[in-house]
């Protein structure tokens, strides 16, 4: 008798395991929770982990925060009369990712596309070809919890963006599409802060509208959306409907976290990829801050003026700015910071580095260049425009030295 092999024999049942592991792997688990009521609610759980997670990017650019985590409430009873307020289900909000949970129970996971580029933009106003094509831009993936497989993706119209469909990615089968309306009505009401859009948005299923997303907003509470759905709306159907809301839930209702998503990426682009040059104010490490001596909070005196300032300073970076110093001989100190107003940000080229008196500014420092030369080079940034001093910064260091002046009544102990 003929035997055989130990690698026939481990070939053969890593076959028979792949037949029986490998769907379950391809598929969503249904969620039986969803069956049961007809109307729930997406609401954020603690604003305090959002105001936190503002507050550490906004500050000091940080990416790494404690997930942001939302909740799905039922609106309605089940047929035994129970479950209303009831938490069914929970979402938490990472930078790569939004998390769906049934207790413990990862459910399912949703990435989100960034927001509106000059190509999507390109894309809304194309009209030719077809409505949805391979060109769409994509606006969320939703994948498999375990083994990360892409399971749906939705995808908005580029002849209509006010549609979006969403597609199996197994079967590339439409399973539904979702419709954005508005009205007069809607309109006033998101003018006068009563809603946070003026739109709410429709799932259709061969014709038959199944679900509705309606975005809400109570006088004392937060931004919230109400998802309702028919009888008939089978249980895909329900958690599909759910995905979309959730990623409106952040797109609209929570656009912040959005922008620190897009950061994220950025950042972490430049990490693999450190030729590219930081484009944003925020999410990005300085390059260049380690060939200045760096005074934080502080301005020059209002007796140094400096010889140049950026004309569009909101465009000035904290890296474009020290490089236009780096290129500079002229240049032996830099102020950089966020001082409001219509210009936002301030870029000040100074051609002597004095750093007596300096005045007590928040958010604005001061950059002296070291002696010793810099290792890295400034030559890959895009130049600022530069003029010649005028008269806001005078005002605005006198407008410092007024506020010195005043009656501080919190300034006791």
């Amino acid at each position: 008798m003929r035997k055989h092999s130990v690698s026939a024999q481990l070939t053969r049942t890593a076959r028979r395991f792949s037949t029986v592991i490998a769907p379950q792997l391809t598929k969503l688990e249904p969620v039986p929770t969803l069956q049961k009521h007809q109307k729930v609610t997406i609401r954020i759980a603690d604003i305090q982990k959002l105001n936190e997670a503002i507050k550490q990017y906004v500050l000091h650019g940080g990416r790494l925060f404690d997930p942001v985590e939302f909740e799905i409430r039922a609106e309605d009873t089940d047929s035994n009369g129970n479950g209303r307020d009831q938490i069914l289900l929970t979402a938490q909000f990472y930078t790569e990712e939004i998390v769906l949970f049934e207790g413990n129970k990862r459910l399912l996971s949703i990435s989100l596309s960034d927001p509106v580029g000059e190509s999507d933009l390109l894309n809304r106003f194309k009209t030719n070809g077809s409505s949805f094509d391979s060109n769409s831009p994509v606006l969320a993936k939703v994948r498999h919890p375990i083994s990360g497989i892409k399971m749906f993706e939705v995808v908005q119209s580029q002849k209509r963006p006010q549609r979006w469909q969403i597609t199996g990615a197994m079967d590339e089968l439409n399973k539904c599409e979702v419709e954005a309306h508005s009205n007069v009505w809607r309109q006033m009401l998101s003018a006068c802060g009563f809603v946070f859009a003026a739109e709410w948005w429709s799932i259709q299923n061969e014709g038959l509208r199944v679900a509705e997303i309606f975005p809400q907003k109570a006088v004392c509470e937060e931004n919230s959306l109400r998802l309702q759905w028919s009888e008939q709306a089978s249980n895909e159907l329900r958690l599909l409907a759910l995905c979309f809301g959730l990623v409106q839930t952040v797109r609209e209702a929570f656009p912040s976290l959005l922008h620190i998503m897009k950061e994220a990426r950025q950042r972490k682009m430049q990490i693999h990829r450190p030729s590219i040059v930081p484009a944003h104010h925020f999410g990005a490490p300085c390059q260049l801050c380690e060939c200045f001596v760096e005074y934080t909070d502080r301005d020059m005196n209002i007796y140094t003026q400096p010889y140049n300032v950026a004309i569009n300073s909101y465009e000035a970076t904290e890296d474009r700015c020290l490089a236009a110093c780096q290129n500079d001989q002229n240049c032996k100190a830099v102020v950089y910071g966020y001082i409001g107003g219509r210009d936002v940000f301030t870029c000040e080229l100074y051609s002597e580095s004095n750093v007596k008196s300096p005045l007590y500014t928040p958010f604005t420092n001061i950059y002296i260049k070291k002696r010793a030369e810099c290792r890295k080079s400034a030559l890959g940034y895009e130049a600022l425009d530069m003029t010649d001093v005028d008269e806001r910064v005078a005002a605005r260091k006198q407008r410092y030295l007024r506020l010195y002046t005043k009656f501080n009544f919190f300034g006791f102990g």
